[in-house]
């Protein structure tokens, strides 16, 4: 029987972000996932922080540790920078996680599907502004096809790109050599129309590499668009959702995960369902 993953988000439950402290937290819970930001330090180590590289921030190999005592817990590592995959991979394996143990969102590199690559075997949450670079700009989405606000019913989400703090969660004007293309489309400034038209300009996008999960602002969910994802054989990975009726709701949607600060609440609510 298919049951949504519950990923705890870095801090979450109040524990400090990016923390050992929040590690050892997570790995007390029956969630599926925990989140991490990772980044490269000075001295070239892996380190645990969302914004640009600190000495001071915990190193990832001693979360992979903590984590590798863990029979079940799998670890999202949220790159924040590019090119960083081949040395998650290997700094997992010397810490003793098996592969399946480890995904990637955030500033993940795809690599088409008849190239090489060492880490290929990595599961993949491909975040939604990495295929169609500037998504979350204001602005960029509209609700309806004809431009509208969309009718009545289209879900709480309002299709806002904006989360309730205003945190756009992820976007970097700083792109990949490829990201000006993923989205099949040669002007990727166009507005998108709709949740038909996002499906369809993120499944040009993830078919060129053969991703099938997309990781993407709860505010742009609905049910129409968990519908036309499907149509094109795309799950998704929902972030950050923290309010009760919402992540009901996505249960009830049957997405592929749910990323949330309230990662004990969401659990609660997911063994009620």
């Amino acid at each position: 029987m298919f049951i949504t993953m519950i990923t705890a988000h870095s801090g979450a439950d109040g524990t400090p972000d990016n923390s050992l402290e929040f590690v050892s937290y997570a790995l007390t819970l029956d969630a599926d996932c925990l989140e991490l930001d990772v980044r490269k330090g000075p001295d070239g180590r892996l380190i645990m922080t969302h914004d640009e590289a600190e000495g001071c921030a915990d190193g990832l190999s001693e979360a992979f540790r903590l984590a590798a005592g863990h029979d079940t817990m799998r670890i999202n590592c949220d790159l924040k920078e590019y090119g960083l995959e081949q040395d998650v991979c290997e700094l997992a394996e010397a810490c003793g996680l098996s592969p399946d143990r480890i995904l990637f969102s955030g500033s993940y590199t795809p690599v088409a599907p008849d190239e090489e690559c060492s880490y290929r075997y990595v599961e993949v949450f491909w975040n939604a502004e990495e295929c169609i670079p500037g998504l979350y700009d204001e602005g960029r989405f509209v609700f309806g096809s004809d431009g509208s606000e969309g009718s009545e019913g289209s879900e709480k989400s309002g299709y806002s790109a904006y989360s309730a703090n205003g945190e756009i969660g992820g976007y970097r004007a700083e792109e990949p050599e490829c990201a000006g293309t993923l989205s099949g489309s040669e002007n990727a400034a166009n507005v998108i129309h709709g949740p038909e038209e996002l499906a369809q300009r993120l499944s040009e996008a993830a078919d060129r590499f053969g991703i099938s999960i997309i990781n993407i602002n709860e505010r742009f969910v609905s049910r129409e668009f968990v519908s036309a994802m499907r149509a094109k054989g795309l799950e998704l990975s929902v972030w950050t959702v923290n309010d009760e009726d919402r992540i009901r709701e996505l249960l009830e949607l049957g997405v592929k995960n749910i990323t949330s600060r309230k990662a004990k609440l969401a659990l609660e609510v997911r063994a009620g369902y």
